[in-house]
This record gives C-alpha cells, sequence and structure tokens, in this order.
C-alpha cells in the first residue's frame, strides 16, 4: 500500500545505502518479507545482519515502497577467492564497529560474507519500526565495491564461455602474480575478442588488449606488467594480436568501442582511490 511521507521519515533518520539491520530486527524482518533463495528454517542457525542493498535515492522516493537486503553471515575471517569482488556469487567484505566514543581508537572489524543468490525484498515502512546500527560503519570503499559487486550480476559483459574456460585454466598462482604487478599501474583492463562466441571445431580466439593506466603511472613499468599479462594468456591458448597502454587522460569513449572490460577487481578496490569505468554503448 502507498505511504505518502515514507521517504522523507527514513530520510530524516538517516537511512542509507549500506545500513546495517541487527539480527534481532533482521529475525523479524524476515517473516514479513518476499525471501528468494533463502532457507528460512534453517535461517536460525546463522549468525547474520541484513544489509540495505537498495540505493540511498530510492530509499527516500515514495514510490518506491520495497527495500532490497543482502543478508550478510558472521564470519571470522575471509576467504581469499571471494575478496575484492573477484567472485561473481559470494562477497567477503567487512565493516567497521565503533566504540562508545567515535573519535576514539576503540574499533573493530567484523567481516561478512554475501551470497548474491539470497534475496530479501521488505516493505519499506518496516524500517521506521526499527533503527539501524549506528556503531556500525561501512566504509565508503567497501560499500562502492559492494554496490559494484550487487550491480555486476546484472550489467557484467557476458564473455563467451570458451574464453571464460580457457582463463580459469591458468594456474591460480600463476595468474595472481600477474595480475598483482598490474595493480601497481593499471587502473583497469579491457578485451575485444574475435570470435566473439563459443568456438567452433579448429578455431582460436584472438584478441586485443587495452590497459587502462593511471596518470601517475611510469609507462615503462606498466607496458613490462601488460608484456606479463600478454605472455600469460598466450599460454593460455588465445593469441593476442594486439595490446595498448593509454593513460585515462588520453582515451576517449570511441577507444571503447567493442571492448568488454575484464574483471580484476581486486586490484583495483585493494587501491582504494581509483576505479576501472565500466562503460556501456
Amino acid at each position: 500500500m502507498f505511504q505518502e511521507g515514507l521517504g522523507k521519515v527514513l530520510e530524516e533518520s538517516g537511512w542509507l545505502q549500506g545500513a546495517i539491520i541487527s539480527h534481532s530486527d533482521a529475525k523479524e524482518i524476515l517473516q514479513s518479507s518476499i525471501c528468494i533463495d533463502v532457507d528460512l528454517e534453517s535461517i536460525d542457525s546463522r549468525k547474520f545482519v541484513l544489509l540495505v542493498a537498495t540505493q540511498s535515492c530510492n530509499l527516500v522516493n515514495d514510490v518506491v515502497q520495497t527495500v532490497q537486503l543482502c543478508i550478510a553471515e558472521l564470519i571470522e575471517s575471509p576467504n581469499p577467492t571471494f575478496e575484492y569482488n573477484k567472485n561473481p556469487r559470494k562477497l567477503d567484505t567487512f565493516y567497521t564497529i565503533l566504540g562508545e566514543d567515535e573519535d576514539s581508537e576503540d574499533i573493530s572489524k567484523q567481516y561478512i560474507r554475501i551470497d548474491i543468490l539470497e534475496k530479501v525484498f521488505a516493505p519499506k515502512a518496516i524500517l521506521t519500526s526499527i533503527d539501524f546500527e549506528r556503531s556500525i560503519k561501512f566504509s565508503e570503499l567497501e560499500k562502492r565495491s559492494f554496490v559494484d559487486w550487487l550491480g555486476a550480476h546484472y550489467t557484467k559483459p557476458a564473455l563467451p564461455t570458451d574464453f571464460n574456460d580457457a582463463l580459469s585454466a591458468i594456474p591460480p598462482k600463476k595468474r595472481r602474480k600477474v595480475e598483482k604487478e598490474l595493480s601497481k599501474d593499471f587502473l583497469g583492463f579491457y578485451v575485444k575478442i574475435f570470435p566473439n562466441r563459443e568456438l567452433q571445431e579448429g578455431e582460436q580466439y584472438e584478441i586485443q588488449l587495452l590497459g587502462l593506466m593511471m596518470d601517475e603511472s611510469d609507462e615503462t613499468s606498466a607496458e613490462q606488467a601488460m608484456l606479463k599479462y600478454k605472455e600469460l594468456i598466450e599460454n593460455s591458448g588465445i593469441k593476442v594480436t594486439a595490446t595498448a597502454v593509454r593513460r585515462k587522460s588520453q582515451v576517449s569513449i570511441a577507444m571503447f568501442d567493442d571492448f568488454s572490460r575484464i574483471y580484476l577487481d581486486e586490484l583495483s578496490y585493494r587501491e582504494g582511490d581509483n576505479y576501472p569505468p565500466d562503460l556501456k554503448f
């Protein structure tokens, strides 16, 4: 049922995307929500909080009467394969618990794991009867990582399965070592694939690589890192026909025509102040 003025009430109360709802309030919310891929029978055995996924602008918009929440399971330590947006289904991240005095150094981290398949849609009005955890801080970097990971589930370009399989066959330690070197200089990586489909018998992928370098990076270092990445890709059976290294200030939107982003988010989010553009045409 439409409730006029609901958005203003939530705005004045400080509700924003990334707000954390305590475990005690979360259990009550789940009972009056539409839950998708959530096992309500086993939920009591899990330690979790709810994380507001709805954009802040929609939280304060009266036309939108539903809020999307994510189940964030409390974990003792992160799994490296789920950190920094590496895994499309699971995300391991953390929030900070502040002490009684926000200016004190009495803070601690709580790691959480979110499963993209577990979705909760609750009546937005239910937020007016509870409060979010005001002693918890979900940093802008962690929130940005979470929002991009959530959005990529719907917008991430679909690369051919055969292409993804070839990259996945690269030994993880070797791939991680090369990709870690890229983090020193590069903001994002993009690929143009031919043929941009599944392979037929006797075919081989040919690609062009475009590395978007941070303006402050050393060009020689970036080109050396690109060469190692090219060799890594070619060892997987993919032919690299061309590579290009460009600074952010040197590229135009037209340069990205027919290129798709290769997701190496673990590198970008670890840097903390630069984010690779994900352009749609």
